[in-house]
C-alpha cells in the first residue's frame, strides 16, 4: 500500500525516510485513520531504541510520514546473513528491544507486529524498533474491526488467535519467536499457508532450542521458556523483567513472573549417574557368589526341581515361569529339554490391524467427506482415525472447486495432507460511462475502461462505481460459478 524513499529532508539537511501512501488508497478513510494513528503514536515516542518520526502530512493529493533514516540492516537480513549470531549480539539485541519495549508500554502503546523485519541495526549494531503502522494506544479509537486478526501469523501470541485483545504480553511472545529465531535461524511456526501457520501456533509445541544449536547460555533459555509460554499470565510481568534475565549470570536466573524469587541453573545428572554406578557394582559383589554356588551346584549334579501342585502355582507365579521353561520326561519325571515361554496365538484368533489416521489442513475452510460421509469442518482439531486401506477423501467449499483424493491409510500412522483450494471464477466484464473506479466488496480493483475481465469468486458481491464528478452507483452481484458477465452502466 506504500511506497518507501529515501530522501533529503531539505530544512534538517539529512537523509529521511519517506513512507507515501499509494495514489489508489487515498479514498479508503480507514487507511488514511491508520497512517494519521502510525505518525501520532510513532511521534510520541521518544527513544534511542525507536525510530523517530520528523513529520507528516494528509492531504487529499498526498499522504507520507518522514522517519528518522537508519543506515545498517534489518535483523532478518542479519539472521540470513550470519546463521548463527554470536550469544553475545543477541543478549545485546533483546536488551534494546526490551528497553524500547518497556518504554513504548508504559506510554500505553502496544507494538502488535514484533518480528525480525521490524527491528533495525544500525551501523554500530544498536537495535531500533520500528513500524508502529499495526499498534495500538491505550484510550484512543479502535481502527480494527471486532474479530480481525491483526499481525504478522508467525509471531502471534496464542490469545490474539482466540480474538482477545493485544497487551504487553502478546508483544512480549512476539518478541519471544524472535529470539527463537535469532538463536536458531528458523522460524518454529511458519508455513506458505497463513491458516496452517495459525493452527501452528495453536497446536504445534516449539522445537527445542538445545536439540537445535549448542551451548546456549541458560540464562537465554530460561528466558526464551518464558516469553513463548502459552497462557500470557506466566510470561514475564512486563519488558522490564527482560533486562534482569539478560543482566544475570548463568547460575542463577530470575523467575521473572513468581515475586522476584530465582532459580538455580539446571545441573547435570553427575551425582545420579555416580550413585547408579556405586549400586551396580555392590549389586554384584552381593550375588556373585551366590550364582557360583549355582555353577558349582550345576556341575555335580546336584540341580532339583521341585514339582508343586496346581493350586501352589496359582500362588507363586515367579516359580511357575522357572518351571514352565521346561518340558518333563514322563517316565523320570526329569527336565528334558528348555522351551520358549513365549505364548502364541490361537491358530484361529484373527488379529484385527490397528487403525490408521488422516489430519487435513486445507486453505479456505472446507467440509470433509470420507467416503461419501461428512465427518468434520476444517480446520481439524484432532486426527481423524479411519481403518487401514484405501479411503476417498473429499473437501467441499461451495465458492471453491471440489478436492477429490484417493488415499491409503496405514496401521499405526497419521497421513498428514495439504490442500489449497482453487476458487470458483467467473468473469465479470463493466463498462461505465463517461468512467470510474471499480470497488467490489470495498476493495479497489480497476478503472475502466477495463482492458480485461475481473475474476470473480461465486456468491455475492458489492459493487461500488466512483467518478469524483457523480454520484457514486451500488450494486448488488450474485455470481453463479463459471458463467461470464457483461455489465453497463451509466452515471448521470
Amino acid at each position: 500500500m506504500t511506497t518507501v524513499y529515501k530522501a533529503q529532508h531539505l530544512n534538517l539537511e539529512r537523509p529521511v525516510l519517506l513512507k507515501v501512501l499509494n495514489k489508489q488508497w487515498l479514498q479508503e478513510q480507514d487507511l488514511l485513520e491508520r497512517f494519521q494513528r502510525e505518525a501520532r503514536i510513532s511521534a510520541k515516542l521518544q527513544h534511542p531504541n525507536i525510530v523517530n518520526v520528523y513529520d507528516f502530512e494528509v492531504s487529499e493529493d498526498l499522504v507520507y510520514l518522514s522517519l528518522e533514516f537508519v543506515e545498517g540492516q534489518t535483523l532478518q537480513e542479519a539472521i540470513r546473513k550470519e546463521q548463527s549470531m554470536a550469544f553475545e549480539q543477541i543478549q545485546g539485541i533483546m536488551k534494546d528491544i526490551a528497553q524500547a519495549l518497556d518504554y513504548a508500554h508504559h506510554q500505553g502503546v502496544i507494538h502488535r507486529d514484533i518480528k525480525p523485519s521490524n527491528i533495525l541495526l544500525d551501523e554500530n549494531g544498536t537495535a531500533r524498533l520500528t513500524d508502529f503502522g499495526l499498534a495500538s494506544l491505550h484510550g484512543s479509537a479502535n481502527v480494527t474491526v471486532q474479530g480481525q486478526l491483526v499481525g504478522t501469523p508467525a509471531y502471534m501470541a496464542p490469545e490474539l488467535i482466540r480474538g482477545s485483545q493485544a497487551n504487553s504480553q502478546s508483544d512480549l511472545y512476539s518478541l519471544g519467536i524472535t529470539l527463537f529465531e535469532m538463536l536458531t535461524a528458523t522460524s518454529p511456526f511458519y508455513n506458505e499457508q497463513p491458516a496452517v501457520t495459525l493452527q501452528n501456533v495453536m497446536h504445534a509445541k516449539l522445537p527445542d532450542v538445545i536439540e537445535l544449536r549448542d551451548a546456549v547460555p541458560e540464562n537465554l533459555k530460561m528466558l526464551l521458556d518464558d516469553l513463548v509460554q502459552f497462557e500470557p499470565a506466566r510470561r514475564p510481568q512486563n519488558a522490564g523483567v527482560i533486562l534482569s534475565y539478560l543482566q544475570a549470570d548463568n547460575d542463577t536466573v530470575p523467575e521473572g513472573i513468581h515475586g522476584g524469587r530465582t532459580r538455580r541453573k539446571r545441573t547435570r545428572l553427575v551425582l545420579p549417574t555416580f550413585v547408579l554406578c556405586a549400586l551396580a557394582i555392590l549389586s554384584a559383589w552381593i550375588f556373585w557368589p551366590r550364582n557360583e554356588e549355582k555353577q558349582l551346584a550345576g556341575s555335580k549334579g546336584q540341580a532339583q526341581l521341585e514339582l508343586k501342585s496346581p493350586s501352589e502355582l496359582i500362588e507363586s507365579p515367579v516359580e511357575k515361569k522357572q518351571e514352565s521353561e521346561y518340558l518333563y520326561d514322563d517316565k523320570t519325571n526329569e527336565p528334558s529339554k528348555k522351551v520358549s515361554t513365549i505364548s502364541k496365538p490361537l491358530p484361529n484368533h484373527k488379529i484385527e490391524p490397528s487403525p490408521g489416521s488422516l489430519f487435513i489442513t486445507c486453505v479456505p475452510w472446507a467440509t470433509l467427506l470420507v467416503n461419501g460421509d461428512s465427518l468434520d469442518t476444517t480446520p481439524l482439531k484432532h486426527a481423524i482415525k479411519l481403518p487401514v486401506g484405501t479411503h476417498e477423501v473429499m473437501l467441499k467449499n461451495p465458492n471453491y472447486e471440489t478436492v477429490r483424493r484417493m488415499v491409503d491409510i496405514k496401521a499405526g500412522e497419521t497421513l498428514n495432507l495439504n490442500f489449497k483450494l482453487q476458487p470458483a471464477f467467473s468473469q465479470l466484464m463493466i463498462q461505465v460511462m463517461p468512467w470510474a473506479n471499480i470497488y467490489i466488496n470495498d476493495k479497489f480493483q480497476d478503472t475502466t475502461p477495463l482492458q480485461n475481465a475481473l475474476a470473480l469468486p461465486a456468491g455475492r458481491h458489492f459493487l461500488r462505481l466512483e467518478n469524483p464528478g457523480f454520484v457514486a452507483i451500488h450494486d448488488t452481484l450474485v455470481i453463479e460459478s463459471g458463467k461470464a458477465y457483461d455489465k453497463r452502466y451509466e452515471f448521470h
